[in-house]
């Protein structure tokens, strides 16, 4: 039982790890930065919309974009020979910046984003119902790399940090598309 637990924590946490390893960082998300024994050095900065960071003996750093691994490695490289013989550098993200919904829940606006976190935990968060999963269409609104992309999706489709979840009711979709009527003027 006990082997079991442990599998469990250790997948947990190594599922958790790749999922910040892979993830990118955008403007609203904070980080913190932190070189053992260099107290001065630690730092927490929230990415601003320019996509850098000023950090001391460096300046300013573009890290758009990057990995927290990529993060890291240009933080050690920089830091090494001039200022530490060999910096032991990390780097964590402790807050995403958030995902919004809009549509068919009671609380449309933003949210914390967690990794991990699919559409239909989203949608409960903002309040919308269990029950009518099969009434509603679903949409994620994301800027990869600079590149939106409007995508159906479906309630157990991963979300991204800054994705904008668009919740749509079948039968309001429906009636609004057979309302419409075109013209022969």
């Amino acid at each position: 039982m006990i082997n079991k637990i442990l599998f469990l924590i250790l997948f947990f946490v190594s599922h958790c790890a790749i999922a910040e390893d892979a993830y990118r960082v955008e403007p609203g998300d904070t980080i913190k930065i932190t070189v053992f024994g260099e107290d001065d050095l630690s730092k927490q900065l929230m990415l601003e919309n320019s996509g850098e960071v000023t950090y001391p003996f460096l300046g300013v750093l573009p890290i758009k974009g990057l990995t927290v691994f990529q993060i890291e490695q240009l933080i050690f490289n920089g830091l090494k020979g001039d200022y530490l013989i060999y910096p032991h550098v990390s780097v964590e993200v402790v807050k995403y910046r958030p995902f919004y919904i809009k549509g068919d829940v009671q609380i449309e606006g933003s949210y914390s984003y967690k990794p991990g976190l699919n559409v239909g935990q989203a949608m409960v968060i903002a309040g919308g119902s269990i029950t009518a999963i099969e009434q509603n269409e679903f949409y994620i609104l994301s800027n990869n790399g600079g590149n939106n992309t409007f995508e159906p999706v479906n309630f157990s489709s991963r979300l991204n940090a800054g994705d904008i979840v668009i919740i749509e009711n079948k039968s309001t979709l429906q009636s609004s598309s057979s309302n419409s009527t075109i013209s022969d003027d």
